[in-house]
């Protein structure tokens, strides 16, 4: 989570573009728009709420996915499920 905090930090603060917080971060470029990408459709912006930690952070970045449409739920699935 420092890496998104970061990036965030490099964003919003410093006005950085996302090439240059790719390069700053050595991930690539498409990753820092991922991560924004998800930032701004969680409502997330700089400074970050007061009293978030990483844990929430990253739920609020990477939701659980939904089950798909016609796949059998994944509860009480374990090893030796038929």
């Amino acid at each position: 989570m420092r890496k998104i905090r970061e990036l965030m930090r490099l964003k919003y603060e410093l006005g950085r573009s996302h090439r240059e917080i790719a390069a700053s971060l050595g991930v690539a470029n498409s990753t820092v728009s991922d991560y924004a990408g998800r930032a701004r459709g969680a409502g997330l912006s700089r400074p970050l709420p007061e009293g978030l930690d990483d844990a929430a952070l990253e739920a609020a970045l990477f939701p659980p996915l939904p089950p798909l449409a016609g796949s059998p739920s994944r509860a009480g699935l374990g090893p030796g499920a038929p």
